[in-house]
């Protein structure tokens, strides 16, 4: 009888990195794919995971997340957003820095903001050289 085979299909675990949202300067930029949810036992929130692609923080450690797991804590901009993406998508926050909540329970008060784009590749380059080789 032969043996079986087996690949990964999905890591489930493994080494995972986090950043305060105080530590983000406001225009620092993470473009990752959503990877998975990381459930907080203690606060009962869902965090984002994410396989960052690439990373720019004002304070020069960007490069230190790439190719890593980032874990995203949750705040209410983000968790909102995120509604909208799904596992594997390719994805873009840009922290806003923090803005006062006009509504809810913590009216007044201020919250970490960022925006969430999803992401993807822009074979417009491609596109432009192409119709430069047709034209010769």
């Amino acid at each position: 009888m032969s043996r079986r085979t087996f690949k990964v299909k999905k890591k489930l675990n493994g080494p995972q990195n986090y950043r305060k949202w105080s530590d983000y300067a406001i225009g620092d930029l993470i473009l990752g794919t959503f990877v998975g949810i990381h459930e907080d036992k203690k606060y009962g929130k869902e965090h984002f995971k994410m396989k960052v692609m690439d990373a720019q923080f004002k304070d020069g450690t960007g490069d230190d997340f790439e190719d890593k797991i980032l874990v995203l804590n949750a705040c209410g901009s983000l968790s909102k957003a995120m509604e909208g993406v799904e596992e594997g998508q390719v994805f873009q926050v840009e922290y806003l820095g923090m803005a006062e909540m006009e509504a809810g329970n913590y009216a007044g008060k201020e919250a970490h903001s960022v925006e969430v784009s999803i992401m993807e590749e822009d074979d417009t380059e491609g596109v432009e050289a192409q119709d430069e080789s047709d034209s010769l």
